[in-house]
């Protein structure tokens, strides 16, 4: 099934059928994707949003992965702020999937998500698979380009080190490698809040979508407790600042940010779900990988020592910063829907797309 997406301002998807009311922009790209849905084993339908390119010549699709924590709008907030329109005007088929829990993905019946619970391997081994046999089947392809911001890269990485011949590339953008992360005081504590909630009964995720909000409505002081920690304050869009902080969130699932702490703070990862990071060098196809310099969740170390693990033909690291000739120093989510991000980032993913989509 696959129906007209209308994304309202609050960020909330209704579905309607008449195709003929569809916006195009100025390049015959429709501002709005189509949304279908992909079915895991275990019931979830998971959403995947497609934006339709016009260059014949491109050859593979581009499948996009949200991080933790949030959902389709940090890759397509506005018709401004979207990596997604703009890789599609470049030509390409997008797709952008919400994994289980985020946005428009629900339980085939219609369950309580209050009460649900779900971790990194769930995501890796039951949302992913089945999100890429969707797209190519969707695209008439045999392989996907993944471009994943934060945990989204995470899975791409994880994705990457099966050798799967489905994917063709990797665009990761502010993806750290959890067990060579150093994080601040502040971000350090909450992550360790999080791990000591989920030992408690009762429900299953954190409610960052209301936290968020209620920050962002608080005025200066939650503004800057927000984008102090996840956002340059320098690089973000006024006009969008309430809709980056409350409508691109989504809730954590408690099981997830347990299982990050544990790893953060063990040396032993053999049977964490983020064993893969011992097998980077086991990835064979292209990796192009982002930092912002002021990043405080995705430190630019911990990317760039995911990036010295690669042994790919073809491995690209870019830091994003002043001292790089950017405008800004970016943060975490500001790499997407920074203020600058449209003219410094989109850009860097779209060259590397073309470049690697004619690779033999």
């Amino acid at each position: 099934m696959q129906e007209l997406m209308d994304w309202n301002s609050e960020g909330n998807g209704s579905l309607r059928g008449d195709r003929s009311n569809r916006s195009m922009d100025l390049t015959g790209v429709a501002i709005h994707p189509e949304t279908s849905y992909a079915t895991t084993s275990d019931g979830w339908n998971l959403a995947i949003h497609r934006w339709r390119g016009t260059a014949s010549e491109r050859r593979f699709p581009v499948l996009m992965l949200h991080g933790l924590g949030a959902n389709r709008l940090n890759l397509h907030l506005t018709e401004r702020y979207s990596i997604a329109l703009a890789m599609a005007r470049r030509g390409f088929d997008v797709y952008v999937a919400e994994l289980r829990g985020a946005g428009l993905s629900k339980f085939v019946d219609g369950g309580d998500l209050s009460q649900c619970d779900w971790g990194f391997t769930d995501y890796a081994t039951l949302d992913l698979p089945v999100i890429i046999e969707k797209v190519c089947g969707l695209a008439g392809a045999t392989a996907v380009h993944g471009v994943g911001h934060s945990m989204g890269g995470m899975l791409l990485y994880a994705y990457g080190t099966t050798r799967s011949k489905n994917l063709r590339s990797i665009c990761a953008v502010g993806s750290p490698l959890i067990g060579r992360l150093s994080l601040a005081f502040l971000e350090k504590n909450l992550l360790q809040l999080g791990a000591l909630l989920a030992k408690e009964k009762g429900a299953r995720r954190i409610p960052l979508k209301t936290l968020a909000g209620a920050a962002g409505y608080l005025g200066p002081l939650g503004n800057k407790f927000i984008e102090g920690m996840l956002i340059n304050s320098e690089n973000l869009d006024p006009q969008i600042s309430i809709k980056v902080i409350y409508d691109a969130t989504d809730n954590i699932p408690l099981t997830l940010v347990a299982e990050l702490y544990q790893h953060f703070s063990s040396s032993d990862g053999l049977s964490s779900p983020y064993a893969y990071e011992a097998r980077l060098d086991q990835i064979e196809v292209p990796v192009f990988a982002l930092a912002g310099a002021d990043d405080r969740v995705a430190v630019p170390a911990s990317v760039a020592e995911a990036v010295s693990r690669l042994r790919s033909r073809d491995i690209r690291f870019r830091e994003l910063g002043k001292r790089h000739g950017d405008r800004v120093d970016y943060g975490h989510l500001d790499l997407l829907v920074g203020l600058h991000a449209p003219r410094e980032v989109y850009p860097l993913i779209g060259d590397f797309l073309e470049e690697v989509d004619l690779y033999s």
